[in-house]
């Protein structure tokens, strides 16, 4: 599953509009641009829309009056008779469209919409999407101004050239944040509901449509002018997989919600219906199609319920063209093609009837107006398979060369005479045949790299000054570094980190290019997720402490004339990766010492490889309590990894204080995952400090705000903790705020009352601020470290230089390991000048071992966790940043 995300911020059509691209695979955001190139004033379109629109409600206006015999009805309720006009209108509306879409077109050729159909191209051929059978290409307006939302929604944005290069992708509107939900299945159950057939629209070929479906399996139930009470007890009492309504409709005028004609004299709000199609939702329904008028109020309603994929028309829809677009779309959809690319390609049909030339056929912007609007997490929507019916005979499930095969036939041309060795024969080729056609998948190699190969993608810091027109130096540095022309490959880095000093990986390999003319570099290695759903701010903050601990150490001669060579390896974040990636390094027997794992699960899982083989590993960032809990978490850390950041107990302790103490609050629910070490681990902590100090973590919410069940709302989070008396929300997930996450805030946010939010140091990163900062304004955190602008020490100091920019808590903690490595070789070098894996454990060991680092004297228990310091673990807290020209936000360290 495919999507491209394209957020338009809040602007006007006077200065432009700022825009967030996002790059979904499987339900994971995978590339995260926050600061595109802002798209451009366009401040015509407003009046253009308005020009065609009026004439467009003209030319149906008279048609519903003479009642053409072609293109009969709209489908839309009450639209109120005038005049019969000339039948010059319909070439106004044929102009007042070529103007609007000739405008549309050169807005959409303008330098930033290049530029974001650039990096969104460039992005799927990295990430080997380009050529899935389905990408969805998804708007998200949010400008503050609902009338101009409503007006993108309406612009036709399939004429951008970004889908002349994606022939599989289609772009939609936004829907609601939900559970992912399940795949289509046979029987496919589909609730066809026809409302009033009033002026003439011809709605048994919609009927004709959908029973043609019952041939492709589909189990249809059809509702002709429903009761009331009818409607309910089948959205209620049974369930659907597809919800399909014809006849006239109508959005409620700035409301998200819509009318349908049900019965020739009876109109009905959706309203009515919420609950009933919430329960259709829990059992099952996963597509609303609405063959009718102006249905993107409409759309919104279903998608506020809950439905993960609706499809609607924009604006009213002559009744032919609903027919053709329903025939279309169904002969698409039932060969097996995906949502998008079906709906694509019948839109794409509907441009026919465009054409002027027949006056009673003509309909201007038919291929305007099919719209999906989907909820980004759900499932692409196909149309189930039937299944295969295997052969009885085994020779036919047989490649045409195995040797069971060529032995069947042979037993065959020799009339089944074959008897003696026949059981032999047959176990022997069975055992070949397992062999060579069920091989274990290929595993792909792990990425590591000491310079000979460039690991961070080239669109990281592409948008920081210089850093783009300098890539091609990077580029040549990793050329000569992999041809060990280290002399060169120093010039081109250096070229690039002074045009681009934002890149840490660059700024390593500089350093390592350099370490090859010193007699015998001391090599070390450090596991970062890059290629991962984790925000780049995460690695990139590591390598940077990394980076410059290395390069202090290696401008004061490092050890006895020994340079710090560093290898970087990508573990994605995943278990199963960090721990190939600990075996590769633990096989290398130049690696003195390893900086990693970045969670508490994959350093938990690769440091049992580390105690196997006696290598130590420094974790930057894990915070999980250690020890058997009441929860049955065996957190047993390898004694081979030592942690340089807080536990999650510190961490729960200053929250509770601040909750108790400052704000003065007995009562939290906790946004967690149940199949995450970290979340779990504060969770517990939060749970029984806040419980030892009098205050009460309310149960009832907690399965309700698992943001692992498949089936977590925001909505009913955050309504079951208000029903239980909750004061403060904890915000405890995995990673960075997750888009389920993300909604759940800005719902809180939106309420009349929102709780107060507190949050751990996983919420922590400039994602928080950019993607939520309005939401989350107030909001306080725990992490090990953060800066102090009113006294920057000596670290921050030589951070800012270096950087650029301001410096992070991942820094100052891969500051912090990399100089506990160093000093770690530096003493055993002192002591016996032999530097080997087992000395360097025993010497972090040694209750006396202690490291200058970015958050003061690192030390360690006979755990291998930090020992508590003065500047370890404290509280930020998110502020509007008054320097920021964008109205944006930063976080505030707390007193």
């Amino acid at each position: 599953m495919s999507l491209v995300v394209i957020a338009i911020g809040q602007g006007d059509f006077q200065e432009g509009f700022p825009v967030t691209l996002e790059i979904w695979k499987n339900n994971r955001i995978i590339q995260q641009h926050p600061n595109c190139s802002p798209l451009p004033s366009s401040p015509d379109i407003p009046r253009l829309y308005d020009e065609w629109k009026n004439t467009y409600d003209e030319l149906g206006r008279m048609r519903q009056l003479e009642r053409t015999r072609g293109l009969g009805q709209t489908r839309q309720i009450d639209i109120e008779p005038g005049q019969i006009i000339n039948v010059a209108i319909l070439d106004e509306c044929q102009e007042a469209a070529n103007v609007l879409e000739s405008y549309v077109i050169a807005w959409f050729g303008r330098a930033s919409f290049i530029d974001l159909r650039g990096r969104v191209l460039g992005l799927l051929k990295r990430f080997r999407i380009w050529e899935d059978d389905s990408i969805r290409i998804i708007f998200n307006f949010n400008t503050r101004n609902r009338g101009q939302d409503a007006l993108l929604r309406k612009l036709p944005w399939h004429l951008w050239d970004l889908l002349e290069f994606l022939d599989n992708a289609e772009v939609s509107l936004i829907g609601k944040y939900n559970p992912i939900g399940k795949p289509l299945k046979l029987p496919v159950k589909i609730l066809g509901i026809f409302g009033s057939s009033e002026g003439n629209l011809q709605l048994e070929e919609d009927e004709e449509a959908l029973n043609e479906l019952e041939q492709y399996g589909a189990e249809i139930n059809l509702l002709r002018q429903p009761r009331l009470e009818v409607l309910h007890n089948n959205l209620w009492n049974q369930s659907w997989d597809i919800l399909f309504f014809a006849g006239h409709s109508s959005s409620e005028a700035g409301r998200r919600s819509g009318c349908i004609q049900i019965g020739d004299n009876s109109s009905l709000s959706l309203k009515y219906l919420k609950e009933d199609l919430r329960e259709a939702v829990k059992k099952g329904l996963k597509l609303a199609i609405f063959n009718s008028c102006d249905g993107l109020g409409i759309a919104d309603f279903l998608a506020d319920v809950g439905i993960p994929a609706i499809i609607v028309m924009r604006e009213p829809v002559p009744d032919i063209v609903a027919r053709r677009f329903l025939e279309y779309f169904l002969t698409e959809f039932v060969t097996g093609k995906p949502l998008y690319p079906a709906v694509r390609e019948a839109r794409r049909q509907l441009q026919w009837m465009e054409a002027p030339e027949d006056d009673s056929l003509s309909c201007p912007c038919a291929s305007w107006l099919p719209i999906i609007c989907q909820n980004p997490t759900a499932l692409e929507i196909s149309w189930p398979s039937p299944p295969e019916i295997p052969s009885p005979e085994i020779e036919n499930i047989l490649p045409p060369e195995t040797p069971l095969k060529q032995f069947l036939n042979l037993v065959r041309q020799n009339g089944g005479k074959v008897a003696v060795g026949l059981a032999a024969a047959i176990a022997i080729t069975l055992i070949s045949y397992k062999e060579i056609y069920h091989k274990p998948p290929s595993v792909p190699p792990v990425k590591f790299s000491w310079g000979e190969e460039l690991l961070t993608p080239p669109s990281t810091n592409s948008d920081k000054p210089g850093c783009k027109e300098a890539y091609s130096k990077k580029a040549e540095g990793q050329k000569a570094f992999e041809e060990q022309n280290f002399s060169e490959a120093v010039e081109h880095f250096q070229s690039f980190v002074e045009q681009c000093p934002y890149d840490p990986e660059a700024r390593i390999y500089l350093n390592n290019a350099k370490a090859e003319y010193s007699e015998n570099p001391i090599r070390i290695a450090v596991s970062v997720p890059i290629d991962s759903h984790l925000s780049p701010f995460i690695y990139q903050g590591i390598l940077r402490g990394v980076a410059q601990a290395q390069e202090e150490f290696n401008e004061r001669d490092g050890i006895n004339n020994r340079l710090l060579k560093i290898g970087i390896a990508d573990d994605k974040g995943n278990y199963e990766t960090a721990r190939r990636v600990a075996q590769l390094f633990v096989t290398d027997n130049d690696i003195m010492g390893v900086i990693g794992h970045y969670s508490s699960d994959t350093t938990l899982r690769a440091g049992k490889i580390y105690k196997k083989e006696k290598l130590v590993a420094i974790s930057p960032t894990s915070t999980a309590v250690r020890g058997t809990n009441k929860a049955g978490d065996e957190v047993n850390f390898s004694p081979y990894v030592f942690r340089t950041a807080s536990t999650d107990a510190t961490a729960a302790k200053n929250l509770v204080n601040y909750m108790r103490n400052t704000l003065n609050y007995e009562k939290a629910a906790i946004v967690y995952e149940s199949k995450n070490l970290y979340s779990r681990s504060i969770r517990r902590q939060f749970k029984e400090q806040l419980e030892a100090k009098g205050g009460t973590v309310v149960s009832d919410a907690n399965s309700e705000c698992n943001l692992s069940s498949t089936t977590f709302h925001p909505d009913r989070c955050i309504e079951k903790a208000i029903d239980n008396d909750a004061q403060v929300l904890l915000l405890a997930p995995s990673t960075k705020l997750s888009n389920q996450a993300r909604q759940l805030v800005w719902n809180n946010f939106q309420r009349q009352n929102p709780l107060a939010l507190l949050g751990g140091d996983a919420v922590y990163g400039t994602d928080t601020l950019e993607n939520a900062g309005t939401a989350v304004e107030g909001m306080v955190i725990a992490i090990s470290w953060h800066s102090n602008e009113d006294n920057p020490s000596e670290f921050e100091q030589e951070a800012q230089r270096l950087w650029r920019e301001g410096i992070y808590l991942q820094a100052a903690m891969g500051y912090d390991a990399t100089q506990v490595l160093i000093k770690g070789l530096t003493v055993l070098e002192q002591q016996d000048n032999n530097l080997t894996r087992k000395g360097l454990k025993q010497v972090l060991s040694n209750p006396d071992f202690s490291a200058e680092g970015a958050t003061g004297k690192v030390e360690f228990n006979s755990s291998g966790d930090r020992k508590p310091s003065p500047n370890l673990g404290v509280l930020v807290q998110v502020q509007p940043d008054p320097e920021s020209e964008t109205g944006g936000y930063k976080f505030e360290l707390l007193e």
